[in-house]
């Protein structure tokens, strides 16, 4: 707007206050002299500094990129390439957490269907064997198996008993007869 503002008075531009002073360490023959000060919005320094960066593949097969800026102040230049890549690392992290979420959430809803379904097909089995007298073959196996065991051990018992009741008899006979 070419205002004339003096040194140490305050500036208003879009409803944002700019304090103009003197850097006397940088300095001290600014005085009486004229200077012009050009402020850019966000979006034009935003352009300004995108057309300054200069991106380029580190090789053709990889996912990595070279990142230089190009600028008459090499502080600002560092300060600007840190501030996109902690601003590219929060990104990557939050697009990965959200993945994460999406992929947990997904899980937990595929294992609630999963055992919906789990709980009716036993809710079935169990309608159509006690509707058709069916009974789990695996289950029936399993106490034959066990009766069995048993029986045979039962009739090993018997058999060493009938085996000691021998050796008593012969012992009784063979001793009366000597």
């Amino acid at each position: 707007d070419n205002k004339l503002v003096p040194f140490d008075s305050t500036v208003r531009l879009d409803n944002s206050d700019f304090k103009v002073m003197i850097n006397e360490g940088y300095n001290k023959t600014v005085t009486d002299k004229n200077y012009y000060v050009l402020f850019n919005s966000v979006e034009e320094t935003a352009l300004a500094l995108i057309e300054q960066l200069k991106v380029t593949p580190l090789s053709s097969k990889s996912t990595i990129i070279g990142l230089k800026i190009e600028s008459s102040i090499p502080e600002k230049a560092k300060t600007i390439l840190d501030s996109l890549f902690r601003i590219y690392n929060a990104e990557a992290i939050d697009d990965k957490n959200l993945i994460a979420l999406q992929t947990q959430a997904f899980i937990e809803d595929r294992l609630i269907r999963v055992s919906y379904q789990l709980d009716s097909v036993e809710r079935s089995r169990s309608r159509y064997q006690a509707s058709n007298s069916a009974v789990d073959l695996g289950n029936e196996a399993q106490l034959y198996l066990s009766n069995v065991k048993d029986l045979d051990k039962r009739n090993s018992e018997l058999t060493i008993q009938l085996e000691v009741l021998k050796d008593i008899d012969n012992y009784v006979h063979n001793k009366g007869g000597k």
